[in-house]
């Protein structure tokens, strides 16, 4: 073949290699284009959705931080010590001589206004450790009011998880549950509630447990917040430590851990890139991840929500197809082409007459 091409006649063969030349300048111009177009907007993306994980992980984190300490208030009222006192004689409050039901209903005032202060809050309960976790006060939100709970339906508590881990908590600790969807005699509540409790133990003076405060909070608003309201294209991804998620682009896979059938994201995304623990560099740029569903471009946020166990966070991702980044660019691409095109055949156009001229 090469000694044909030899064989053409001069200018011919200055045509082919212009040609060539041409041709293979104009596709390496496409491809860098494209493929600088594709790192600039893949770019843009990566710093957007970092700062909005990062923006979404700071108000999941305040809100549980508020939590936390207005659990730890509420255990430090009067009528919290003044139920303990008269509990424990003969149910008078030996301090202040008033009878147990007077604390009672301060109680259930503080509770109340503190619902209705506090909206997210669902249900507030001061529970003592005798009669098997019997709740003293409960509160709970009913079509949007604060509700008392009448003694009759006052239940026990001490089979509960929360219950058992508080049990194991010094003075002024707080424990977190996981977030889980409420549960009501043992049931998964109807509609869902997605729950995160706190609850903080109540001691006598003599250092001997008595009780404890439990605040249960309606985190679904918050995470929702985080799945809501993206730019065109942006999946959004909410799990905790343990694999299991809480929210997923296809709601079916959401707290399956308590419907009957779990979908941990190690077997989804082995390769996800996991944040490291407090202290080391955040990841802000978008990662390539293998997803069953198609490569996926991923920011993710590592979330501490609990002081007294570091390895205990959620995890927050932004996810951008690549299917969506490629038909995004094919615009941009279509045009990078035909605009290369015109280009070539001008050229070739210019070339061809100056070399005609020149032979």
């Amino acid at each position: 073949m090469s000694s044909g091409i030899l064989n053409l006649p001069l200018v011919l063969r200055a045509m082919l290699g212009a040609a060539i030349l041409i041709v293979s300048a104009a596709a390496a111009s496409v491809y860098f284009v494209v493929d600088n177009a594709t790192r600039v907007y893949l770019a843009d993306r990566g710093a957007a959705s970092g700062n909005r994980a990062e923006r979404n992980g700071q108000r999941i984190t305040e809100n549980i931080d508020a939590l936390r300490r207005d659990s730890l208030f509420l255990s430090r009222v009067p009528p919290v010590q003044g139920i303990l006192g008269a509990a424990l004689n003969q149910e008078v409050d030996p301090k202040e001589g008033r009878p147990l039901e007077f604390w009672i209903m301060h109680l259930q005032e503080i509770f109340s206004a503190l619902v209705e202060a506090r909206p997210h809050y669902y249900q507030l309960r001061y529970i003592g450790i005798a009669d098997n976790g019997r709740e003293l006060v409960r509160v709970d939100v009913v079509d949007g009011l604060a509700a008392v709970t009448p003694p009759e339906k006052l239940q026990a508590e001490g089979d509960r998880d929360y219950f058992q881990s508080t049990l194991k908590l010094k003075e002024g600790e707080i424990y977190l549950s996981d977030i889980n969807l409420n549960r009501e005699q043992g049931e998964v509540q109807v509609p869902h509630v997605r729950t995160l409790r706190a609850a903080t133990p109540v001691f006598t003076p003599d250092g001997d447990l008595f009780g404890m405060v439990v605040i249960n909070m309606d985190v679904g608003n918050l995470i929702d917040s985080t799945t809501t309201n993206l730019p065109p294209g942006i999946q959004a991804y909410v799990a905790n430590n343990e694999g299991d998620y809480l929210a997923h682009p296809d709601p079916g896979r959401a707290f399956g851990f308590d419907l009957g059938q779990r979908y941990p994201w190690q077997q989804d995304m082995p390769a996800l890139p996991v944040p490291p623990a407090p202290g080391g560099a955040a990841q802000r740029s978008l990662q390539p991840v293998s997803t069953p569903t198609g490569l996926m471009h991923m920011v993710v946020e590592r979330i501490q929500f609990d002081p007294r166990d570091p390895g205990r966070f959620l995890l927050l991702a932004y996810a951008l197809p690549d299917a969506f980044v490629e038909a995004r660019l094919t615009g941009l691409r279509n045009t990078v082409l035909g605009v290369t095109v015109i280009l070539v055949l001008v050229l070739g156009a210019v070339v061809f007459l100056l070399l005609r001229q020149a032979f």
